[in-house]
């Protein structure tokens, strides 16, 4: 899919516009992979970029300290679930 940068030039979206498959994907999924025995099988973890340049690009200063910011503040909110998904996929790779 291809959208328009701020200067006008064409560029391609990095994922579906929240109007485009993005939603019915991750329900078919939650559906498809169900908790088993008590485990996530599925984790989406996706926040919505408020602030500075969605441009893949896009490593002026500005930009990278908002992302750390946002990203900072997702793994405080997921903590719980990111050391769950951490746990079990280290039970799934066994011993080293």
């Amino acid at each position: 899919m291809v959208g328009r940068s701020a200067a006008g030039r064409p560029r391609q979206w990095k994922r579906p516009p929240p109007t485009a498959s993005a939603t019915p994907v991750d329900h078919q999924l939650e559906k498809l992979l169900p908790d088993c025995d008590g485990h996530c099988r599925y984790y989406r973890f996706q926040l919505k970029l408020e602030e500075g340049s969605d441009d893949m690009d896009d490593a002026g200063r500005t930009n990278l300290r908002v992302l750390k910011l946002l990203a900072n503040e997702m793994i405080e909110k997921r903590r719980d679930d990111l050391v769950r998904l951490a746990v079990d996929l280290t039970a799934m790779a066994g011993p080293v």
